[in-house]
C-alpha cells in the first residue's frame, strides 16, 4: 500500500530525496510495481532501464542474527516433530516452554541456546565420511527423534555442495515421563533439473537409527561477545 511504502521510506531518514533511484523487481511484477511508486510520489517519471551489473565491489553488508531467526528454525522442527508423532497434539504441559519461545521469543536472542543448540555429526549416514558432500543437489533435511527423558528435532536447510548447512538440534521437551525410543527422517530435495510442474522436488523417508544412549552435548548457537584484546 502506498501509505505503507511511504511510512518505510521515511523511516530510512533520507534527507535530501534522490533524483535518480533504481527499482529492481522481476518482469511480471513490473505493473504493480510502477503503479504503486506513482500512487505513492504522483510527480515520479519512468525511463528505460538498463541492465544491472552482476557484482559489485566496496558495497558493505551488516547481518545482525533475531530471535526471529532462530524461532522461525525451532517452529520448522516442532511442527515437524507433530506430523511424525501423532500421538502429542502440541498442546502438552511439556511442550509449553518451546510454544512460548516460537511464538513470544521469551528473553529474546541471548535465551535461545537453551532451546536450540547445533549438532555435531552429520544427520545423512553418507556425510559422516570426511569430506562428503552433495554432487549438485540441494535439499532440507528434517529429523525428530522421542527418546528418554527429552524430545528432540533436527533442521538443516538447503544443505548443498556448496554450503554444509548448519544441523540445529531443537530441544522441544525435556521430563522424566517420556519414556519411548522412536525417530523420524525426511530429505526435501529440490529437482536439480528446475520446476517439474508445479513442483520443485520430492520428499523421501530417510531411515533412522534408535538408540537409548546420551545425546551427545550440542554446541550454543549463540555465543558471547568476545571482549576486546
Amino acid at each position: 500500500k502506498p501509505a505503507q511504502l511511504k511510512a518505510a521510506f521515511d523511516q530510512l531518514g533520507v534527507v535530501q530525496p534522490c533524483c535518480d533511484v533504481r527499482i529492481f523487481y522481476a518482469p511480471e511484477e513490473m505493473e504493480w510495481v510502477l503503479a504503486l511508486i506513482k500512487e505513492t510520489w504522483p510527480s515520479a517519471t519512468f525511463s528505460d532501464g538498463e541492465p544491472t551489473a552482476t557484482s559489485y565491489s566496496g558495497a558493505l553488508v551488516t547481518f545482525g542474527l533475531t530471535d526471529r531467526y532462530l524461532r522461525a528454525i525451532a517452529k520448522i522442527g516442532f511442527h515437524y516433530f507433530l506430523t511424525q508423532f501423532h500421538q502429542y497434539t502440541g498442546h502438552e504441559a511439556i511442550l509449553f516452554r518451546i510454544r512460548e519461545f516460537i511464538a513470544n521469543g521469551v528473553g529474546g536472542v541471548d535465551s535461545a541456546n537453551e532451546f536450540i543448540g547445533k549438532r555435531q555429526t552429520p544427520l545423512l549416514g553418507a556425510m559422516l565420511t570426511p569430506g562428503m558432500r552433495p554432487a549438485g543437489w540441494v535439499a532440507h533435511v528434517l529429523c525428530a527423534e522421542v527418546r528418554p527423558g527429552e524430545c528432540l528435532a533436527y533442521v538443516q536447510m538447503f544443505l548443498s555442495e556448496d554450503w554444509p548447512a548448519p544441523v540445529y538440534a531443537v530441544r522441544l521437551a525435556s521430563d522424566p515421563s517420556i519414556t519411548e525410543l522412536r525417530s523420524a527422517g525426511h530429505f526435501y530435495g529440490y529437482y536439480e533439473e528446475g520446476l517439474k510442474g508445479k513442483f520443485s522436488g520430492e520428499a523421501s523417508s530417510l531411515l533412522t537409527t534408535r538408540t537409548s544412549t546420551s545425546t551427545p552435548p550440542f554446541a550454543p548457537v549463540v555465543l558471547p561477545p568476545t571482549s576486546p584484546a
